[in-house]
């Protein structure tokens, strides 16, 4: 009898499940056990990852990189001091003490400890003394490192705190202090250091930056003088007694200390300035010498080989070429110093002037207007107080306003920085501008009252 065909249905793929490339059947028990003892020693690993992996790496021939020390840190930070760059410095002596360190412009730049933390009792007193030097002279290049001074001030507190009979601790505060507009609580501090070691050549120098600063020119040039013979290679010494010297009318003595001063690391920018400002300050005094203004140039030129992107410095040569009327090279630096950094308000300014000087009152304008909206928001943000605004960005856009025949938006400007400038020549071209639009138009009436232009007594020192 012939064998009957017939369809197994209990075998076929419909039934099994792989119709569709899977079987209904579970998971193996055998697999589940593997793969929960897998999951186990992964868990197991990662608890335990401190320990065991330098293990596994030196296994195959690896040892794990530890974090560097306090010592590695300083010194990569002395090795960017030495070569100028002091963000980098400012980093890596901030990662040195155990501060935060925050981006370029950040508030707070360095955070520090708490000074009553155990933290800041114990902070290295070399290492912290060189992040505030370096925090101070940074803060000397633009005004948007202000938070720099701030952590400057907090450092040396926390320094003077921890170690109060340390001569160099009560110095570096002193100098921190008097870069914080503070010389009349620094001058204690200056003197505590100097009287803790009678020997100490910065105690003396921060001691004479302190007494310039409050006015105390004599005192200061006796500080000063002492510092370089105590600590002849020091930029802080040689700074200090050029710029008593300079107060008191020597100016050929001024001028070597300057010089000096810039042999001393002449990869650091600061020294320049100090040298280009005094030279601008003899150019615009009676019966001055000639070729001062060229000589700041050279002295900015110099910063420029340091770094050919120096925004400062390129903002500076603007205005020495602007004052002694060479526009045009004036301009080319001006705007050079925009297109790096469109955020440099000292730029719009000198650039809204060189505009106005050749009489493009439009550009003037729209620069001037935007240097008066980055000086808003700086003081906003607290960056600046009102006092310090560049009041050319008011007066002199109120006067191309009125020199195009607007008052109606010359008056608001002339109304806003009377009440705030205390530069004589801001509140005299601006009654100037103020009585201009008043001849022209008798019958107007401003939107907001005009206060009468008038000089304001000297402070009080």
């Amino acid at each position: 009898m012939a064998k009957e065909y017939y369809i197994r249905r209990d075998r076929s793929a419909l039934a099994d499940g792989t119709l569709f490339g899977r079987r209904k059947r579970g998971i193996a028990r055998w697999k589940l056990i593997g793969w929960l003892a897998a999951v186990g020693f992964l868990l197991l690993i990662l608890w335990q990852m401190r320990t065991v992996r330098p293990a596994v790496m030196a296994a195959f021939g690896s040892v794990e990189t530890p974090l560097p020390s306090a010592g590695t840190y300083a010194q990569r930070a002395y090795a960017a001091y030495l070569s100028g760059n002091l963000e980098i410095a400012i980093d890596n002596y901030c990662l040195a003490v155990k501060g935060v360190p925050g981006k370029i412009y950040a508030d707070p730049r360095c955070a520090a400890p708490d000074p009553t933390s155990e933290e800041a009792r114990k902070v290295n007193l070399d290492i912290g003394y060189e992040l505030v030097r370096v925090l101070v002279y940074r803060s000397y290049d633009d005004r948007r490192v202000y938070s720099y001074t701030k952590d400057a001030e907090a450092w040396g507190r926390i320094l003077a705190d921890a170690y109060p009979k340390s001569a160099r601790a009560r110095a570096i505060f002193a100098f921190a202090l008097t870069n914080n507009e503070k010389a009349e609580i620094a001058i204690p501090e200056g003197l505590n250091a100097i009287s803790l070691d009678p020997n100490y050549g910065d105690g003396f120098a921060y001691l004479s930056l302190a007494s310039s600063s409050a006015s105390r020119l004599d005192n200061a040039r006796t500080y000063g003088e002492k510092a370089v013979q105590l600590a002849p290679d020091s930029v802080d010494a040689h700074i200090a007694y050029g710029t008593a010297l300079f107060y008191t009318g020597s100016n050929q003595g001024a001028e070597q200390e300057y010089k000096t001063a810039l042999g001393v690391n002449p990869r650091l920018t600061f020294p320049y300035f100090q040298l280009a400002a005094f030279y601008l300050n003899r150019a615009n005094a009676r019966n001055a010498p000639t070729g001062m203004q060229e000589a700041a140039v050279a002295m900015y030129d110099e910063v420029l080989k340091l770094d050919n992107k120096n925004i400062k410095a390129y903002t500076r040569k603007c205005a020495a070429y602007f004052n002694i009327g060479e526009n045009t090279k004036a301009l080319e630096n001006c705007k050079t110093a925009v297109g790096l950094d469109k955020d440099f308000t000292e730029a719009r300014k000198w650039q809204g002037q060189v505009w106005y000087n050749k009489r493009d009152y439009e550009d003037a304008i729209d620069a001037f207007a935007i240097c008066q909206k980055q000086e808003e928001q700086s003081v906003k943000e607290g960056k600046i107080t009102r006092a310090q605004m560049f009041p050319e960005c008011w007066y002199l856009q109120g006067l191309a306003q009125y020199l195009l025949g607007y008052c109606d938006k010359a008056y608001p400007l002339f109304n806003e920085v009377l009440a705030f400038a205390t530069s004589e020549t801001a509140i005299r071209l601006t009654g100037q501008g103020i009585a201009g639009c008043a001849s022209k138009n008798p019958d107007y009436i401003p939107p907001t009252p005009i206060p009468t232009a008038t000089p304001r007594p000297a402070p009080i020192r």
